[in-house]
């Protein structure tokens, strides 16, 4: 398929507000495809070059992107900027900086949806001293060819921002209707394999096929996700009293892959972080088994948990990693089992996975499984509730005994309860320098949430109390680098880290788009294990604030 054609099917689906429409125009889309263009398409459309458990990444910043596009184009910095600024996405510039380019192309030929495809491969592959250098010199070269519509979309899937209301849940069902597949097939397939590219391939072949993609080692998939319930009581009789009970942890959600003499761990975001547990891999190995373990790992001191913070640390050190081992010690508790030996674990029950859980994995020196309890009656819950406050946890995990395990869904099967009022986890989009102390330091940082449709982000509030010194410096380093322009003392950012922020209140207030502001928001951690998909929504802060409110 030409690009061209590929473009004009997410023109056409960006046009409409309709559900089923987008859905069609995507089915059509998939249906005009040669076999060989399915994967890649799917990725593209996802504004992604690999599927999540891919550990290659492109790794262009936006100011690569930027010179790009002022090297082709004829309009100077400062019209740039004010392009930027009125259209407020760097796609969109791209297609208006290319309506008036410097330099005609020497000659103009229809690029190939795969000629995209490979070459942001081709991108992603480079490494080395010299490898942004390279980079931008191959996204010049592809974005030199296309025209301004082409290029808005190649730029869209580079950075990141392709949010055209094509959630993956409508991507699952036009998948679906393009090739006669059954939806509940496409989306068990897209849970066990967490590649949606692939699901299609295989569903394009035939259903039989489609059938038979299930778990398996060393490809992870998402974690299984707990709904927030406000009361104790509500969590529990939501299942009739049928239910375990199980700490709630304060640390990094983990899943430990165990094949042979192997041992991979992943996290919350489907990322290969082994190297930075290297004392959680050599007791998992020494294990009998192979196996697909879910857990949590917690700082760990003194037999006590202690900030989760620290336990972050490891996973952004680089260099060593055994100094910061023993300076942040952890332990790993194992609370479900997805796979064992060669066979699949998750349509089991969870009773039935609890019990081969404590069958595989023994209590080690840095490895156990986690306290478990059924339910007997609300005031041993309560007791248990406030016994895992007393042991520094946030509170108490609910499971309904017949679940299943369902990767990467949220629902009602598993809840988890905290009696202080809920985080959120806000991506941060501006930062301001601070003043005396904190002169010269990005120190007062404005969050964002998702909009109802996951398409735009909403600023909700602003903190500056919560950070180290310490971190408050490590944080400025990393904000630079995600610069996008800089007006007076403040940074607009590229939205890629994000804090899990606690607030006193959420109360009305006219300062931002949704009405509503958190009220004496504090950062409580920087949770470099969650990306943009894990941030919350401002459906989240309204249901917040009617709890609070009565409204």
């Amino acid at each position: 398929m030409r690009f061209e054609a590929f473009v004009g099917f997410l023109e056409r689906i960006r046009a409409t507000t309709s559900r089923n429409e987008k859905v069609s125009i995507a089915a059509s889309l998939l249906g005009s495809l040669r076999p060989r263009e399915i994967r890649p398409a799917i990725y593209l459309v996802r504004g992604t070059v690999f599927p999540a458990h891919d550990q290659r990444e492109l790794n262009v910043g936006w100011s690569t992107l930027w010179r790009a596009i002022s090297k082709l184009s004829a309009y100077g910095d400062e019209e740039l900027i004010e392009l930027y600024k009125r259209a407020g996405d760097l796609g969109l510039l791209a297609e208006r900086a290319m309506l008036k380019r410097k330099v005609a192309p020497l000659h103009v030929r229809e690029i190939e949806l795969e000629d995209v495809y490979d070459t942001l491969v081709r991108v992603a592959t480079l490494t080395g001293p010299s490898s942004a250098e390279h980079k931008e010199r191959h996204i010049l070269g592809l974005l030199g060819q296309v025209s301004p519509p082409e290029a808005k979309y190649v730029v869209k899937i580079v950075a990141g921002e392709m949010r055209y209301g094509l959630r993956e849940g409508l991507l699952e069902e036009a998948i679906a209707k393009a090739f006669g597949a059954p939806l509940a097939l496409i989306r068990r397939a897209n849970m066990l394999t967490s590649d949606l590219g692939f699901v299609a391939e295989t569903a394009s072949k035939s259903v039989e096929e489609l059938e038979r993609l299930n778990i398996r080692l060393f490809r992870p998939v998402k974690h299984m996700l707990a709904e927030p319930s406000d009361t104790l009581e509500g969590a529990i009789s939501y299942h009739g009293g049928k239910v375990a009970i199980e700490p709630k942890y304060d640390g990094c959600r983990l899943q430990v892959h165990k094949g042979g003499k192997e041992a991979k761990i992943y996290s919350r975001r489907l990322e290969d972080v082994t190297r930075s547990f290297p004392e959680l891999v050599s007791e998992f190995v020494s294990i009998p088994h192979d196996f697909i373990i879910d857990g949590e790992a917690v700082y760990w001191k003194d037999g006590r948990p202690g900030p989760f913070q620290y336990l972050v640390r490891r996973l952004r050190r680089k260099e060593d990693i055994d100094r910061v081992v023993r300076m942040y010690p952890s332990m790993f508790f194992a609370f479900d089992i997805l796979y064992l030996d060669g066979a699949s674990l998750v349509d089991r029950t969870y009773e039935e996975r609890r019990k081969i859980l404590e069958g595989v994995i023994p209590d080690g020196r840095h490895i156990a499984c986690s306290e478990r309890f059924t339910f007997t009656n609300l005031d041993e819950a309560r007791r248990l509730f406030e016994r895992s406050l007393e042991m520094g946890y946030e509170g108490l995990m609910i499971k309904d005994l017949e679940s299943t395990y369902k990767p990467g869904r949220r629902g009602k099967h598993w809840f988890k309860y905290k009696e202080a009022l809920e985080t959120l986890d806000l991506v941060v989009v501006m930062a301001e320098y601070g003043h005396g102390a904190r002169a010269g330091l990005l120190s007062d940082y404005t969050f964002a949430a998702w909009d109802e449709n996951h398409a735009e982000l909403v600023p909700v509030g602003k903190a500056y109390s919560g950070l180290t010194d310490a971190e408050i410096l490590d944080m400025t380093r990393r904000l630079r680098r995600l610069a996008v322009k800089e007006v007076g003392t403040r940074v607009y950012l590229e939205p890629k880290i994000v804090m899990e922020v606690a607030f006193g209140d959420v109360q009305r207030s006219p300062r931002y788009p949704i009405g509503l502001a958190l009220r004496f928001p504090r950062i409580k951690a920087i949770r470099d294990d969650l990306g943009l998909e894990d941030v919350d929504t401002v459906k989240r802060i309204r249901q917040i604030y009617e709890k609070l409110h009565g409204r």
